[in-house]
């Protein structure tokens, strides 16, 4: 399956985070092979910020349901009384 895959890669990617942690505990912050780590793990860490997803946040999501809300009522409501439609009026617009 496809969703394993990209666990197993985000494990793995972890894992190489964590590796370069350790590889820098054991170093020392004057040398050389310090800055070279320092250069990886910048990388790993871009690289792990691409492959996470933005999520909806809950703002968003609460405007979304409460405008699906205030179609329903109104829809339920003019379906029981015949008047025009004016739905998208009530509705608030998506920042």
């Amino acid at each position: 399956m496809n969703i394993f895959k990209k666990n197993e890669i985000a494990e793995d990617l972890q894992y190489e985070i964590d590796a370069v942690f350790h590889e820098m505990r054991c170093e020392g912050v004057t040398s050389d092979k310090y800055l070279v780590l320092v250069a990886k793990l910048e990388k790993l860490m871009k690289l792990k910020g691409e492959r996470t997803r933005s999520r909806i946040s809950s703002d968003t999501l609460a405007m979304i349901i409460g405008n699906m809300l205030i179609a329903g009522l109104v829809i339920g409501f003019e379906q029981k009384h015949v008047i025009n439609t004016k739905v998208f009026s009530f509705t608030q617009k998506l920042k």
